[in-house]
């Protein structure tokens, strides 16, 4: 018989064309129309592209709206002519409510556009992306990759030629992108207050934007910066010209409506925050909707637990997810703020969760903020008593940050302050005025700081809740402070039942701090018998409780007071006992006061050499502490001292320093 005829060998697939033998490709959508500015980004892009033995990538990254595709085909159609064998565009779709496009699909496209027969593309995704480098190789082209949600939908379509390159925009930051095939990240972000002006000036015309320039940079600000939130904004203004931008900018004030209002048809901030939020993993889509419950402009992994009912390790990943995606902007270590919109938007998700869960978040993150304060109040002031328990009804968090120094934790607390300003004005009455409390440290080096109403309001809520100590201790804060700020009858009515409050709570060394700080206003007043009496008496309650760090307290006030009185022997007494008390490594406001009490008094008693040893303590301890105004009060005792001692010219280098710091 005879042997069979061997089967045919399938056909080749059929090489694309020799580079240079076709025309130029081009895929590319039309250039944007009304695109301005973003020149430093371009300019970055340009760097980015630069080609380099392999090729250049540029990963353009951003929010939702930020206009990053507008950026792409912007540069792609000012520099398409330096790749004469064309440039080639793909919208994979990634962050849309469309099907993300199949890679094969998009190969094809690409293939055919390139010179292959259709008759001759491989079935195969793995097929296909081989022939497709093979054809780009030698080739010069830019390949333009749009809405990419991952890096393993970009690695296929990416060109071989070493003279090519390619842009791609994607919302999340794809470090793998960078890390494997090198692509340099070009970030892009909120436009700034002028471009904002300058793009509405572009889609509406310039006489409309010069006719209302309060209104236009009204508008901007209520568009947080973000290009499709503007440009929805200015198309309402452009389809009606009798309505101004200041009728757009009022519809846009309403917090709750302002997300409807920023969408034109198909088109709408919402839908591209949604789209974002929908491909979030769990944990960081449940976080971003805890977030909505969140008052202030920046939150932290142990807010976010807090609110998110997370461990705070998971609540730091969730926040990085969101970091990745745009939904967060990281400011810090662990410090994150949301733009405007994506905020409100949170805060609609969040208005979905029953009223239970939404008062047991914001429950827990009052306790976040109690016991992270107190922890702060704590580190700020070793040895001083803590001003509150946290009430019965609180839940301790899993996480509470940790201070290692007195910076940290006042950096801390000036950090949170405008957040937990909010915390405090929906906490309940329990919580209120203890949080208030923790942030005494703070309120003491920032004493003029505003800080009445904040204080009146815990004054009112430990009231409410009949906390007799929590009174007391309300009544001397808030008392010191309305000295400070010369506030002097209010601080007297404020602070006369403090002492009686406290004795009644049974805290005598809330007692000793209520004399002390109402001696501060009888010397305010000039009534200083009855202030040497309540500082002598409150000297004697610091001692019977055995309570250094008050006891210390009680002898700086007395040292001063002696000195006011021309008693300079009896000061040094009072200030060398209170520094026996405070000999800590850290840097503490006291010592400054007590070595200068100390200095100032042996200038009094002629002994200058030793007066200006305690006063250079006293510049030392200031200047290590940072506080301009207590070194430069500093600088005026020795100033002080050095004419008690006959140099006048030290004396008037002392006062210049001082007057560069604090100018009277």
């Amino acid at each position: 018989a005879a042997a069979p005829a061997p089967a045919a060998a399938p056909a080749p697939a059929a090489a694309p064309a020799p580079a240079g033998s076709l025309p130029g490709v081009d895929l590319l959508p039309r250039a944007p129309r009304g695109f301005y500015g973003r020149d430093a980004e371009l300019a970055a892009l340009g760097d980015a592209l630069r080609a380099g033995p392999d090729g250049a990538i540029a990963l353009v990254t951003g929010p939702a709206g930020v206009g990053k595709t507008a950026l792409v085909l912007d540069w792609a159609h000012r520099h398409g002519a330096h790749f004469p064998d064309g440039v080639l565009f793909a919208d994979l779709g990634g962050f849309s409510d469309r099907p993300d496009r199949e890679l094969a699909d998009v190969l094809a496209e690409f293939l055919v556009a390139l010179g292959v027969d259709p008759a001759d593309l491989p079935p195969a995704l793995a097929g296909r992306a081989a022939l497709y480098r093979r054809a780009t190789t030698g080739r010069r082209l830019l390949v333009v990759i749009d809405n990419a949600r991952e890096s393993e939908q970009v690695r296929p379509l990416l060109p071989a030629g070493a003279d090519s390159a390619a842009l791609v925009t994607s919302r999340n930051r794809m470090l793998g992108l960078v890390a494997s095939e090198l692509a340099r990240p070009v970030p892009l972000s909120v436009l700034r207050p002028e471009e904002s002006a300058a793009l509405l000036s572009r889609v509406l015309g310039p006489d409309r934007v010069a006719a209302e320039p309060e209104a236009a940079r009204e508008l901007a600000d209520l568009c947080d910066g973000l290009p499709l939130a503007l440009r929805i904004a200015a198309a309402k203004a452009a389809a009606d010209p009798r309505r101004g931008l200041a009728v757009v900018a009022d519809q846009l004030h309403n917090e709750q409506r302002r997300l409807m209002h920023l969408a034109a048809e198909e088109i709408s901030v919402a839908s591209a925050l949604r789209i974002s939020h929908e491909q979030l993993p769990p944990t960081a889509a449940r976080l971003l909707r805890a977030l909505g419950l969140h008052p202030g402009p920046m939150v932290d992994a142990y807010t976010a637990a807090a609110l998110a009912d997370l461990e705070h390790r998971a609540a730091a990943e969730a926040l990085e997810q969101l970091a990745a995606t745009h939904l967060v902007t990281e400011t810090g270590a662990e410090q994150y703020v949301l733009h405007d919109l994506v905020w409100l938007y949170a805060r609609q998700l969040a208005a979905e969760t029953d009223r239970a869960g939404q008062r047991a978040a914001r429950a827990r993150l009052a306790d976040q903020y109690l016991y992270a304060g107190l922890a702060a109040a704590q580190c700020a002031e070793p040895g001083s008593r803590p001003c509150c328990e946290p009430p019965a009804s609180s839940r301790r968090p899993r996480a509470v940050p940790g201070f290692g120094t007195a910076e940290e934790a006042l950096q801390w607390l000036g950090a949170h302050r405008e957040t937990l300003a909010e915390v405090i004005a929906t906490a309940d009455p329990e919580r209120a005025w203890r949080l208030v409390l923790t942030q005494w440290p703070l309120i003491l080096r920032r004493v003029r700081d505003g800080w009445v109403p904040q204080l009146q309001f815990a004054l009112e809520a430990a009231m409410e809740t009949d906390h007799l100590d929590g009174e007391s201790q309300v009544r001397a804060l808030l008392g010191w402070v309305l000295v400070s700020n010369r506030r002097l009858h209010e601080a007297a009515a404020c602070l006369g039942p403090a002492a009686e409050l406290a004795v009644r709570a049974g805290n005598q060394v809330g007692r000793a701090i209520a004399l002390i700080n109402l001696a501060a206003v009888h010397t305010e007043l000039a009534e200083h018998t009855a202030a040497g009496t309540g500082l002598a008496q409150a000297l004697e309650v610091a001692l019977a409780a055995g309570h250094p760090h008050t006891v210390a307290l009680a002898r700086q006030h007395l040292a001063r007071h002696h000195l006011d009185a021309g008693r300079p022997r009896q000061a040094l007494d009072h200030a060398l006992h209170g520094l026996a008390l405070s000999t800590g490594e850290r840097p503490d406001p006291r010592r400054v006061l007590l070595h200068g009490a100390a200095g100032e008094a042996l200038s009094g008693l002629g002994r200058h050499p030793e007066a200006r040893a305690r006063l250079g303590a006293a510049l030392t301890e200031a200047e290590r502490i940072g506080h301009d105004e207590a070194t430069a009060d500093v600088l005026r005792a020795l100033a002080r001292a050095e004419d008690a001692a006959g140099e006048p010219r030290a004396a008037a280098a002392h006062r210049h320093r001082a007057d560069l710091l604090s100018p009277l």
